[in-house]
């Protein structure tokens, strides 16, 4: 059986050397590629991303935006010697310098746009990043400014999203694929034997990715359940100091419980967690109708969307203001001590 398996292994090295493979691809390649069959283009090997985000964004995109956007490793910027504003730039030229290009590498997110006057793209992706907490927020926030951009702008047309050519395959890339394929179904079922023949063992399950990767959320559960919530709604958000004002309500949160949990006294953090998972899913609701006004403006009042972000602005000013008091009582003992110390330095002889 040894032998068995080292041949049929040997035969596939050689047929994979024989043939082009996608895997030779570049990310440039492999994110114009996945651009030309759809808007929002995630690698599969991308940091920080769920598998709701590539819906959430597509949903912030309009039929008149002309926005792409890809998502890739922090491998990729390799291509471009770390410089993701080039890789943006080539992304756009690959796809005719047609559209709104946004690119997150890792991290970093840069834009370029050849049909929208120099720099617009760069300035926004770049406010964007100043702004937001993660890349999906940044790219949110990204297709907000462009939105508006253009609704100050509406001499600017912009082309409709490229469509997806017709495949080309020649006789011969079509009789090598069926080789590629033929050798790596032979492999596959190698591979299957060897896994569940006897002496195998059970490979251990991967555990999903939390909601919000980027933002470490330590809160107790009932808090942080419906913290995470509140979070996920800020790239929705077209109101840049509203999602600051979420992003940092959230930072005072996580902050309070910090303090709260070196208390002395029973049970502070059980009470207060409570309190915050009813006053939280008060503010998950205001934000839900928030984005259902913000996308539906015509149907509302036009001071809606300001009393919703008062209220916000209001609940997170008494978050600060609770978060500077309870800090201001750990104190004490910090001033004590340090008092204390100052006191021996002063004795001679000590």
């Amino acid at each position: 059986m040894g032998r068995f398996i080292s041949l049929w292994l040997a035969i596939l090295g050689l047929t994979l050397l024989a043939t082009p493979s996608a895997n030779a691809a570049t990310y440039l390649e492999e994110a114009a590629a996945g651009l030309q069959e759809a808007r929002v283009f995630v690698s599969a090997q991308a940091e920080n991303t769920t598998p709701e985000t590539t819906g959430r964004l597509e949903r912030l995109l309009n039929d008149r935006d002309g926005i792409v956007i890809a998502i890739l490793p922090e491998a990729a910027s390799t291509e471009t010697n770390g410089d993701v504003q080039e890789f943006a730039r080539r992304l756009d030229a690959k796809l005719g310098n047609k559209s709104v290009v946004a690119v997150a590498i890792g991290k970093k997110v840069a834009a370029s746009a050849a049909i929208l006057p120099t720099g617009v793209a760069v300035e926004q992706a770049k406010r964007a990043s100043t702004v937001s907490s993660n890349t999906e927020e940044t790219l949110g926030t990204f297709i907000a400014n462009i939105h508006d951009y253009q609704r100050a702008h509406p001499e600017i047309k912009i082309p409709a999203p490229p469509s997806a050519p017709a495949p080309a395959e020649t006789e011969s890339s079509s009789n090598l694929g069926w080789i590629l394929i033929a050798a790596l179904a032979v492999s596959f079922l190698i591979v299957i034997f060897m896994l569940l023949g006897p002496g195998s063992k059970r490979t251990t399950p991967v555990v999903p990715r939390p909601a919000n990767p980027e933002f470490d959320l330590t809160s107790p559960p009932v808090v942080r359940e419906v913290l995470s919530g509140v979070l996920a709604l800020r790239s929705q958000i077209r109101d840049t100091e509203l999602r600051s004002t979420i992003t940092q309500l959230a930072q005072d949160i996580e902050y309070l419980f910090g303090e709260l949990s070196q208390s002395k006294e029973v049970g502070i953090v059980e009470v207060n967690a409570d309190r915050f998972n009813q006053n939280l899913n008060s503010i998950r609701e205001v934000l839900v109708k928030y984005i259902r006004i913000q996308d539906n403006p015509r149907y509302y009042p036009q001071e809606s969307l300001a009393k919703g972000r008062q209220s916000v602005a209001d609940f997170a000013q008494h978050v600060l203001q609770w978060t500077q008091s309870v800090s201001s009582m750990s104190l004490l003992e910090y001033n004590v001590n340090t008092e204390l110390l100052s006191t021996r330095e002063r004795r001679p002889g000590q």
